[in-house]
């Protein structure tokens, strides 16, 4: 996060990080309940998506 100047700067950009991976969340979900998506990748993606945004709200916690 070089690319940007100030703290608050990089907290607003882990924010909308956070955010993605709520929508990501969401469309994942929307996918396996229309059958876009099978139940095995639904839940390894879920998984991957929720620990992401573990980390991204740890880094966020971090910074304060």
């Amino acid at each position: 996060m070089a690319a940007f100047e100030t703290k608050a700067q990089k907290e607003h950009k882990i924010r909308i990080a956070i955010g993605e991976a709520n929508e990501t969340e969401f469309w994942l979900d929307f996918c396996s309940k229309t059958g876009v998506l099978d139940t095995t990748k639904h839940q390894i993606y879920s998984e991957k998506i929720i620990e992401t945004r573990k980390m991204l709200i740890g880094l966020l916690k971090s910074m304060k």
